[in-house]
């Protein structure tokens, strides 16, 4: 006999769980983060499976409506029929499989990330320290903290990006990670819950923010003696 308690719980928290996502897209968009179509967000949900934006849709005007349910375990479509999921939701079932504790996954086209995804591509990381937004990382106690953010190359193929991925956590594991960055392409960010992986990218955001200012106000190197003036 099914369980018509349990059905009311699993579709009360799936609604409240599209609501919550649709509402932190539209505050990406007015950020600037999730222009456009830019951006996919997801939580996970309790019976295996988690709750995605559908790809394509305008990210100032999500709904719920907007919202697609996957299976993690195959990754195939359980609900609306027929809906296609962001093309990148094979990067948010990976990141669920490889991190239990993860219940939300983020990912915006913010230009600050962006634009540092693409000067620091050959280095293949970017390291941030010296900040007291540090702390608004979890498990960070001090601005001293160095924040190791990879960065993996972009490319259509999710499959690919994704065995990226989980080797570069192979090697390094994925202990004290909060995101990562694709190159031209922006962050991805989680948490153990919607509100910690906003606060995640809200805080990388702002330094990356600050890199780059302080990259730009860097003084310019004078020209080598005996050099010409160009």
């Amino acid at each position: 006999m099914t369980d018509v308690r349990h059905e009311v719980s699993a579709s009360s928290d799936l609604d409240a769980a599209a609501s919550a996502l649709a509402a932190v897209a539209r505050d990406f968009y007015t950020r600037g983060w999730a222009l456009a179509t830019g951006g996919n967000f997801s939580m996970r949900l309790g019976s295996g499976s988690m709750v995605i934006t559908a790809s394509g849709r305008e990210k100032g005007a999500l709904t719920v409506d907007d919202m697609v349910v996957m299976d993690l375990d195959d990754e195939h479509v359980v609900s609306p029929e027929r809906a296609r999921p962001s093309a990148e939701a094979k990067l948010h079932a990976r990141l669920y499989a490889r991190l239990p504790r993860a219940g939300a996954v983020l990912h915006v086209h913010a230009p600050c990330a962006t634009v540092l995804s693409r000067l620091d591509a050959a280095v293949g990381v970017l390291e941030l320290s010296g900040y007291e937004m540090l702390k608004a990382l979890s498990d960070v106690r001090s601005h001293e903290h160095k924040e190791r953010v990879p960065i993996f190359s972009n490319t259509q193929n999710m499959e690919t990006l994704a065995r990226e991925v989980d080797a570069w956590m192979d090697a390094f594991g994925s202990e004290g990670i909060h995101g990562y960055l694709v190159s031209g392409h922006g962050l991805y960010a989680w948490g153990r819950h919607l509100r910690e992986a906003k606060r995640h990218v809200e805080a990388l955001e702002f330094l990356f923010d600050c890199t780059l200012r302080s990259r730009a106000a860097a003084p310019v190197p004078a020209p080598a003696a005996g050099g010409s003036t160009p």
